[in-house]
C-alpha cells in the first residue's frame, strides 16, 4: 500500500496513518523546512502531494474563483490543489460596451464560472491603484452574488505579492509571474503568456492566479502546498506565509 493510500486509510487522521520516518523524509526532501520553527507537524502537510492526495481524499479540493477588475477588461482564474482549472484562465475585454452594460457582463461572467467551475470562494480582484469607482464596483458585485452562499472577499494585489515576493513595488510585477509560472502555475496557461511581451498582455490574468494562490494560502495552508511545486518552498515569502496560515488555522494546545 502507497503512502498516500495510507495517508487516507479508513477513519485514521493523516498525522496518524504517516509514520515519524515518512514525515522526516518529507523533511529532507524539503530542506528549507528546517529553517526557523517549522515542526514536524507543520513538514507533514508541506510535502509535496500533487494529485495523488486529494483523489484519495474523502472531499474536494477547495477550489478559488478570482476575477480582477479594470476598467475595459477582467482577468479569470480558477485554482485548486490541481492547479489551474481547464479552460479558466484567459481575458475577458468589454472596452467596446457602455459602462453600466459592462458590469452586467462581469456579473454575468461571474454566475456563470460560479456554476461552471463550482469554486468554494471567490476573490474579486483590484489590481494596480486603489480607485474608489473600482472599489464600489467590487462591493456591488459581492452583494448581488451573495445569494450563491460562499464566501466572496476583495482584494488587491498587494496581498497577494507579498506571498511571492519580498517586497511589494511596481517593478515586482515580471518577478511575480516567473515565479507563478515556475512554481505554482506550470499548465493551463497559453505558451504566449510565458513570454515576457506576452505577459503584459495576459497581466490581468496573472493577476487573478496570484489572488487565488494567496487565498489558498490564507485560508487552506495545506492546498496551497500541495500546489507549489518543490522550488515554491525555498521562496521566503511564500514558506512563512504557509507556516503562518498553518499556525494561525491549526493552533498548537
Amino acid at each position: 500500500m502507497s503512502l498516500v493510500q495510507r495517508s487516507w486509510g479508513g477513519t485514521q487522521s493523516l498525522s496518524a496513518a504517516w509514520s515519524l520516518a515518512d514525515v522526516r523524509g518529507a523533511r529532507n526532501r524539503i530542506p528549507c523546512l528546517n529553517q526557523g520553527n517549522a515542526t514536524l507537524e507543520s513538514a507533514l502537510f508541506l510535502v509535496k502531494a500533487r494529485g495523488s492526495l486529494f483523489m484519495s481524499a474523502p472531499f474536494a479540493s477547495p477550489r478559488v474563483l478570482c476575477v480582477t477588475l479594470r476598467d475595459a477588461s477582467v482577468g479569470h482564474a480558477v485554482l485548486d490543489g490541481f492547479g489551474l482549472a481547464e479552460g479558466s484562465f484567459f481575458i475577458r475585454r468589454f472596452d467596446h460596451l457602455h459602462v453600466r452594460r459592462r458590469f452586467v457582463e462581469v456579473l454575468r461572467l461571474l454566475r456563470s464560472s460560479y456554476h461552471h467551475y463550482h469554486p468554494t470562494r471567490i476573490v474579486l480582484g483590484l489590481p494596480g491603484r486603489l480607485r474608489e469607482r473600482r472599489r464600489r464596483i467590487a462591493d456591488r458585485l459581492a452583494k448581488r452574488l451573495a445569494a450563491l452562499g460562499i464566501e466572496i472577499t476583495v482584494r488587491r494585489l498587494r496581498d497577494a505579492a507579498g506571498v511571492l515576493v519580498e517586497r511589494v513595488r511596481f517593478r515586482t510585477v515580471p518577478e511575480l509571474v516567473d515565479r507563478l509560472a515556475a512554481h505554482f502555475v506550470t499548465s493551463g496557461v497559453p505558451a504566449t503568456a510565458r513570454t515576457r511581451g506576452g505577459a503584459l498582455y495576459w497581466r490581468p490574468a496573472w493577476y487573478a492566479a496570484a489572488l487565488a494562490l494567496a487565498a489558498l494560502v490564507e485560508h487552506h495552508p495545506r492546498v496551497a502546498a500541495a500546489l507549489a511545486g518543490a522550488g515554491a518552498f525555498g521562496l521566503p515569502p511564500f514558506h512563512r506565509a504557509i507556516l503562518a496560515a498553518e499556525h494561525r488555522l491549526t493552533p498548537l494546545v
